[in-house]
């Protein structure tokens, strides 16, 4: 009869984790990406948006740089983003962006509830040293999980 009760608590348990697994594997959805390639020698906005229904609430911002460079200049191999609204509002803190890496974003109390989400892109010779010479190419792709 021991036994046989520490069968079925167990059993309780792997099925009470397996369905907590499953709920948040479904409760995570993510938005339909954008691809995004621009020129700077401060900053630019994307043209895409990142989008989501408006009763859920956003988890999550990536971005993932294809391309990265900078004219005349080898000095720094990364740029900056953030991501914003249409207005302008920041909507996650700054991160640094580099080739090969993906830039993750936590929504800030505003970022989880905007409906369209930008990435604005910052040009690191600028941003770190205020020096305009140096020509930010970039492109790359924007990500968003939300609930």
């Amino acid at each position: 009869m021991n036994k046989l009760r520490k069968i079925l608590v167990l059993s309780l348990a792997c099925l009470l984790l397996l369905t907590t697994f499953a709920a948040g594997a479904l409760a995570s959805i993510q938005a339909q990406p954008y691809t995004f390639n621009g020129q700077c020698l401060r900053t630019f906005t994307t043209s895409g948006s990142l989008t989501k229904p408006s009763a859920n609430r956003w988890q999550q911002f990536m971005v993932q740089p294809g391309t990265l460079s900078y004219a005349g200049s080898t000095e720094k191999d990364y740029a900056y983003a953030r991501p914003v609204n249409v207005k302008g509002t920041i909507l996650a803190s700054r991160q640094r962006i580099e080739l090969n890496d993906t830039a993750e974003f936590t929504p800030n109390d505003s970022g989880q509830v905007a409906g369209a989400v930008y990435m604005k892109i910052y040009n690191a010779h600028y941003e770190d040293d205020q020096d305009q010479n140096y020509r930010l190419t970039i492109s790359g792709t924007v990500r968003g999980v939300y609930n």
